[in-house]
């Protein structure tokens, strides 16, 4: 867990691994949602009796920012978004209600007028093996709360 108060305090913990506390795990009521939404129709990510349905590699994307906040905090910003994705990697299949952990790694913290880019290098490992899931590069952009 990674705790500061302005996200360029974020430079002193380049290159350090850390596991966010916080479970992954995506239901079937989710993955519904998501294919509503989505309008996925691929037979692949619906659950059948024989098989667990297969987790649409947007959707674990989609789910990456906010278990990332379980653990790197900034408390003083006005606004924080993710900027982009880049290097995405899916390694292997990831099923319905398998537990997940993500750990992530801060590349660059680079400071330019009121905004702090942050670059970080996101896994998302299964929680009992510890397997490799997925890789891939996370940009995200605070914006100072101080004007």
């Amino acid at each position: 867990m990674i705790r500061v108060a302005k996200a360029r305090e974020l430079s002193a913990y380049i290159d350090v691994e850390t596991v966010c506390p916080e479970t992954v795990s995506i239901d079937v009521d989710r993955l519904q949602a998501f294919l509503a939404v989505s309008g996925d129709r691929q037979a692949i990510h619906l659950p059948v009796a024989d098989r667990a349905a297969v987790i649409p590699a947007n959707l674990l994307l989609a789910v990456s920012p906010a278990a990332l906040q379980s653990g790197l905090q900034v408390s003083a910003f006005k606004a924080c978004f993710t900027a982009g994705y880049r290097k995405i990697r899916f390694l292997e299949t990831v099923t319905v209600g398998q537990a997940m952990e993500l750990y992530y790694t801060i590349s660059s913290v680079r400071h330019l007028r009121r905004k702090t880019y942050v670059v970080l290098r996101l896994e998302l490992r299964d929680k009992s093996s510890a397997q490799k899931l997925a890789e891939f590069w996370q940009t995200d952009v605070y914006i100072d709360a101080d004007g």
